[in-house]
């Protein structure tokens, strides 16, 4: 099972990081997982630096 590897998936990022966008407006975000950038898209969405 996926929980069991300690896998978390970000693909519902705007349920997972609400609350956190007044805390990367205009910071440059690294996303480590990569994956499927969906860290990434969300951040660009919410007012990050490229």
């Amino acid at each position: 099972m996926k929980q069991q590897l300690g896998q978390f998936f970000t693909t519902k990022s705007n349920f997972i990081l609400q609350g956190l966008k007044k805390f990367i407006k205009k910071e440059e975000v690294t996303d480590p997982f990569a994956g499927n950038l969906d860290l990434i898209k969300w951040a660009k969405k919410n007012s990050t630096k490229n």
